[in-house]
This record gives structure tokens, sequence and C-alpha cells, in this order.
């Protein structure tokens, strides 16, 4: 009887030793998922807009937009035409391409890709087809997927979220002037032109405006 107790009850150490053993494992684990750290938030950026550049402009010509990693090369450390397209970090250090300017069309970065004929930019009534040459070829259609998808980032603001930013109201700095500038730095004003006396009938006569007289208006002898 003392041998079948003594059996049973080093069974129940065993259990009992089993059961903590159990529960230290399930507390470690527990611990290490929460230390491990949620994969990064994808958006917008990285979903539609990293996957095209990554296949027309960085994997497809050579040299590519990309960090040139070999130290044995002479361009170490720098991409082709400095833009870098492999991030949007890199993308976001040539903020000059990704906005219009003057009477083109689009941006740099789409006048690049675009074939010459796809692309009119005006001038002075006229249309001219583009000459804006790209040493990688012109990897995207005018009617491709990519390039709506480019264009519509573009137009947003070329942002991480693809969201156009709310505008927000400009304010000056510093409390308004209303001090006249001195005499010596006063523009004169010929009062005796026709642009002048419609400026008098049509806004200084009305009842509704008042306006005091500049010291430099003065007829000219």
């Amino acid at each position: 009887m003392r041998t079948l107790k003594r059996g049973r009850a080093q069974g129940a150490g065993i259990r009992r030793q089993g059961r903590l053993w159990l529960g230290a494992v399930a507390s470690v684990a527990l611990a290490a998922g929460c230390l491990t750290k949620d994969p990064p938030e994808a958006r917008f950026y990285d979903q539609h807009v990293q996957p095209i550049l990554k296949n027309f402009c960085v994997g497809n010509t050579s040299p590519c937009h990309a960090i040139v990693s070999d130290p044995n090369d002479p361009a170490f450390g720098t991409a082709l035409g400095n833009l870098d397209l492999t991030s949007f970090e890199g993308v976001q250090k040539r903020r000059d391409v990704l906005r219009t300017y003057g009477s083109y069309p689009h941006p740099l970065l789409l006048l690049k890709a675009l074939p010459e004929e796809a692309v009119a930019i005006p001038y002075l009534g006229m249309q001219y087809p583009s000459e804006i040459r790209h040493a990688g070829g012109k990897p995207i259609e005018a009617n491709s997927d990519a390039y709506f998808e480019l264009k519509r980032w573009l137009d947003n603001g070329a942002n991480r979220d693809g969201i156009l930013p709310a505008e927000a109201a400009r304010t000056g700095i510093g409390a308004c002037n209303n001090a006249l500038p001195a005499a010596d730095r006063r523009l004169p004003v010929d009062t005796s032109t026709a642009g002048y006396q419609m400026f008098v009938d049509q806004v200084r006569r009305r009842p509704s405006v008042q306006l005091l007289p500049h010291p430099s208006l003065k007829k000219r002898p």
C-alpha cells in the first residue's frame, strides 16, 4: 500500500511539473509575440505607384534609376539622372520632377516616360509634339493603366497616401502696415491718361467706395 501511495504521489508531482513547464513555455511565447513588430502599413504609394516605377523605370533600363551599389563602379552611390525611383524617400528627393512647369502638360517624370507623339505642348496658340528624349526609351503608353495611375498620383500631390491634401489658407507674417512709403520712393501716376479717368469714373466716384487721394497723384505740367 505504501508503494502504491508513493507512486501516485510521484505521478501527481510529475503532472504538476509538466503543467508548470507548459505554462512557462506559453508565457515566453506570449511575451515574444508582444515584442514582435507589426509589419509596416501599406500605403497607396507602396501598393499602386512603386510597382509601376519598379517595373518600368528601375528594372528595365541599364543603368537604371536605382542607387549603384557596386563600389567598383564610377557611379557608386548615385542613380541615373540623380533620380532614385526605388523608394518613396528616394522619389521625394526630386520633387522637381513631380510637378508641372509652364506650358508643359505633365511633370517631367511622365514627359520622360511617354512617347513624344503622345505629348502635345501648347505654345502661342499652337500644339507642338514633345522633343523630350529619354535614354531608357519610352516605356509607358498614354492609354495604359500605368499612365493613369501615375497621373492621378501626381495630380494629387505625389504623396504617400495618394490623397489630395486640403488646401490651407495662407496667412501673412506680422501685422498689416498702413503706412505709405517715403515720398521719394512713391511711383508717379499720370492722371491725364484715359485709364486713370476710367478709374475715377468707375471706382472713385462710387458712393460705396471711399478712397483717400494719394499724395503722389499730381497732374503733370
